[in-house]
């Protein structure tokens, strides 16, 4: 045994390696996780941090996940270059702001303490209702439809001419995909004998549903 341990300090002593390892920043993070809709707190999520930004060779690759408790809590800590972290539950989505561009993780300053973070996952919901008239259209009468986003953008409208009733989407089984645990916005532009009337109204939709009510005009 004598003779492994000076032929392994002699090995190190003449360059084959035996190099100390790299000291990485050591990085914390620790918060709560809520729903964007109800902005209640989320149990259950999977707060996923790891060391390596995309499309970059800088990371160790180094990663650690915690699941946030009843009250949405969770903390976390990694040792690595670029600590990234990802949030996820079946049914929700994240997306996180950086520099005016919108992505789906949330970078790390390395070597930081981030305490008291607020992270919000946005509930998926849908809408697809079936859209029907109060009086007799004509062929040429029509309804379009807008529905909003969380930040306010109308989707793509959609129109239907004549009597109802029309479904709002046929594509797609389940409709579009809207902010859950919310009330969602939209609005109606009714056109019938060249006069067109505006109604802009709302409908509460819990996150995992579909909603597939009559909505009237």
């Amino acid at each position: 045994m004598k003779w492994i341990s000076i032929f392994l300090v002699i090995f190190c002593l003449i360059g084959f390696g035996c190099e100390p390892e790299e000291s990485l920043p050591h990085t914390v993070a620790s918060g709560h996780v809520f729903s964007t809709g109800s902005g209640r707190p989320l149990a259950g999520v999977w707060i996923y941090m790891y060391d390596g930004l995309p499309y970059s060779n800088k990371g160790s690759d180094r990663r650690d996940s915690i699941i946030t408790d009843s009250s949405g809590y969770f903390h976390i800590e990694l040792d690595g270059k670029e600590p990234v972290i990802f949030p996820y539950k079946v049914g929700y989505s994240f997306s996180y702001v950086v520099g005016g561009a919108t992505i789906g993780i949330m970078p790390l300053d390395a070597g930081s303490k981030n305490e008291n973070l607020e992270i919000r996952l946005d509930g998926e919901a849908y809408f697809n209702p079936i859209l029907m008239n109060k009086v007799n259209f004509l062929s040429e009468d029509k309804v379009t439809v807008y529905i909003y986003s969380k930040w306010d953008n109308p989707s793509p409208p959609s129109s239907y001419l004549g009597n109802g009733p029309h479904i709002y989407s046929w594509s797609l089984p389940d409709g579009i995909t809207v902010l859950g645990d919310s009330y969602v916005r939209y609005k109606l532009e009714i056109t019938k004998s060249n006069l067109m009337n505006t109604v802009i109204d709302s409908v509460y939709i819990a996150q995992g549903t579909v909603y597939r009510d009559t909505i009237w005009y």
